[in-house]
């Protein structure tokens, strides 16, 4: 298969439907192209590096945070969970108008490990879940879906839902409907490196709470 010309790309990539995307490119070559591609998406996932809000992951801290603009740096929160392997977050003022897929962005975090950008955190409204997941899904590839329990204050039981994309190199997307509270979904894009670490991480905690270290 020949390489993506940025036409396609760029169909592929903001169309929701790309299949109806496709149809509308001018050539036969081209729309042959871009259908061989779209298949090849929806079979194995997204495949090219995580662009979040202008910053590829692993992209270096000093770059990232010159990318972010004014008002951005980096520094160590002492609030990571537990289960993150890394405490050292880049943000910039989060302004009224910054928005993920047409959704208003609560918070925007972008977590460095070893001095690159290795994860992104984005907190979005619970009511933006569904149109969230079609804008990735036309982006990526559809989910893997999965729910949870999660209660809420008062105790109720919530359906918490769960979309994942997963890239063949070990690049994550995770979308969840509520975090540790109802009152925000946290979407993620971490890379393999991250993901790796975070692993290493959680098999530690899990072997210190048995003993069997």
């Amino acid at each position: 298969m020949n390489p993506v010309t940025p036409a396609v790309l760029a169909v592929m990539a903001l169309a929701a439907d790309p299949q109806q995307a496709c149809s509308k490119m001018g050539s036969a070559a081209d729309r042959a192209e871009c259908f061989d591609n779209a298949q090849a998406q929806d079979s194995v996932g997204f495949s090219s590096s995580l662009n979040v809000k202008g910053v590829i992951l692993g992209t270096l801290e000093s770059e990232a945070v010159a990318q972010l603009g004014p008002g951005a740096s980096c520094g160590t929160v002492s609030s990571a969970p537990k289960e993150q392997p890394t405490n050292r977050m880049c943000a910039r003022p989060t302004s009224t108008s910054d928005s993920f897929a047409g959704v208003p962005v609560q918070r925007l975090h972008y977590w460095s490990l070893d001095q690159r950008i290795e994860a992104v955190s984005i907190s979005l409204p619970p009511t933006a879940f569904e149109s969230v997941v079609e804008a990735l899904s036309a982006k990526y590839g559809q989910p893997i879906m999965t729910t949870n329990v999660v209660k809420n204050l008062s105790g109720a039981e919530l359906e918490n839902a769960v979309a994942t994309w997963t890239s063949p190199s070990g690049d994550r997307i995770e979308l969840r409907r509520f975090g540790h509270t109802v009152h925000y979904a946290p979407l993620w894009f971490t890379s393999a490196a991250y993901e790796a670490s975070r692993s290493r991480l959680l098999n530690a905690h899990r072997a210190a709470a048995t003993g069997d270290m």
